[in-house]
């Protein structure tokens, strides 16, 4: 859709009427994001549409990223602490590290 003019006005002209059906607005942001037209536009549009300005979230890119990361290291980290700790009730104590390596 981005080298199709047809298409890419077509949005443009029903992007008002999407802002308008949506309560909130998630701006995933990053260094470049209010460098482009095109994002600034739709910030504007959906605050133009009658929505005040705490109805949009904005999140640091790196946010997901960090999450998708930190998740599983935390799941194997405790399943660690676990493992350890009913390898040490039966009076068998293997180290954190041990039981995940």
């Amino acid at each position: 859709h981005q080298v199709d003019r047809r298409i890419q006005n077509e949005g443009i002209a029903r992007l008002g009427a999407f802002l308008q059906s949506s309560d909130r607005m998630l701006l995933l942001y990053s260094e470049i994001y209010m460098e482009r037209l095109w994002t600034v536009y739709e910030v504007a549009q959906f605050v133009l549409t009658t929505r005040p300005v705490d109805e949009i979230d904005v999140m640091p890119i790196f946010l997901p990223r960090l999450v998708f990361i930190a998740l599983p290291l935390i799941f194997f980290f405790n399943l660690g602490v676990l493992a350890s700790r009913h390898l040490e009730v039966r009076g068998e104590f293997m180290s954190v590290i041990g039981v995940i390596f």
